[in-house]
């Protein structure tokens, strides 16, 4: 802490003992913030099937709903709500294109929600075009890692809605593979996609390098929840400094280690663990397409976390602690049965 030590001297101010959290108000505000998402986890593992599969089915119909406003904004070029530099991408109703990514690519794999569980052709081709509609949707809000997670993302939802044979889940495998392929030769997506040849001059890498250099001043106690941006200002490189301010790491887990010191990168590593414990138990349980797929948007939300901050959205937290709920109270239903067969 010598950056603030030097500070409260030069102020005239005696050292002495301080709270943990250099901004102790910024720290409480950070956890008011989880209260939404914790709570959303916990009411979801009180929830019969029923109902968790009308708020799974509410989330996948939003985002369709988010889906056509975006393609309005990127067509016409208004109807955007948040005046940001990602305007002229498809934001639907967030202020950022990788958040509306991240719920276009969770509204992909819980489209089987919105089917019956005996479902006709007609019902499996209709959710067929709404996922195709979904990706168009991805790819117009130009953001490269909702692009890259949509693709698995779209591959996993059709096997769920089909379950075709083996051999005709490979091939539907390679369609989609062809179909991706395909779409780098449409002019129209050509500037879209242009934004992956330039990813190494991303300014994530020195974000993530300036984070570093902090989280290492602060270390092994942290700044504080909620301190990024003051604590971020203090060590940012002044040759990429701009007129505008980084709102965070642009990659949680270092953020929580910058945040959280030591405590921080144990929750980071522990999120990692318990979405690979809780794979895992689906697995052995042989749980249900639904419970697989809101573990599917956790891991996604989870991964994407690794470039960006989804997690500090609220409505993206919010529906990260439904899926977690849901498919922990998956595990759970389905070991009482087998404990009760």
């Amino acid at each position: 802490r010598e950056l603030a030590a030097s500070a409260l001297l030069a102020s005239g101010n005696e050292l002495g003992w301080r709270p943990l959290a250099l901004n102790p108000f910024a720290a409480l505000a950070a956890l008011l913030t989880c209260i939404a998402p914790i709570a959303m986890h916990i009411g979801a593992t009180r929830l019969d099937g029923r109902a968790q599969k009308r708020l799974l089915a509410l989330v996948a119909g939003f985002a369709l709903f988010s889906a056509v406003i975006g393609f309005l904004q990127r067509t016409t070029g208004a109807l955007t709500i948040y005046q940001t530099e990602h305007v002229g991408a498809a934001l639907g109703l967030f202020a950022n294109r990788n958040h509306h990514a991240d719920l276009l690519v969770a509204g992909i794999l819980l489209m089987i929600a919105l089917l019956p569980h005996k479902r006709s052709s007609a019902q499996k081709a209709l959710a067929t075009a709404a996922i195709a509609l979904l990706v168009f949707a991805v790819i117009a809000t130009t953001s490269r890692a909702g692009i890259a997670l949509a693709a698995p993302a779209a591959v996993a939802a059709l096997v769920a809605i089909w379950r075709p044979r083996k051999g005709l889940a490979r091939l539907l495998v390679l369609g989609a593979i062809g179909a991706g392929i395909g779409l780098l030769f449409i002019p129209a997506f050509t500037d879209i996609f242009a934004r992956f040849g330039v990813a190494a001059d991303d300014q994530r890498i020195t974000m993530a390098r300036d984070s570093m250099v902090a989280t290492r001043a602060m270390w092994p106690f942290g700044s504080g929840y909620g301190s990024f941006v003051p604590v971020y200002m203090a060590y940012e490189n002044l040759d990429m400094m701009e007129a505008r301010y980084v709102v965070a790491a642009h990659n949680d887990f270092l953020q929580l280690a910058l945040e959280g010191g030591l405590p921080g990168v144990i929750t980071g590593c522990a999120a990692v663990v318990a979405m690979a414990v809780m794979g895992w138990n689906i697995l052995q349980s042989r749980a249900s397409a639904l419970v697989w797929a809101a573990w599917g948007v956790a891991l996604v939300l989870l991964i994407h976390s690794a470039v960006d901050f989804p997690l500090r959205t609220g409505t993206l937290a919010v529906i990260f602690g439904l899926c977690t709920g849901i498919a922990q109270s998956g595990i759970r239903t389905l070991r009482h049965h087998a404990n009760q067969g």
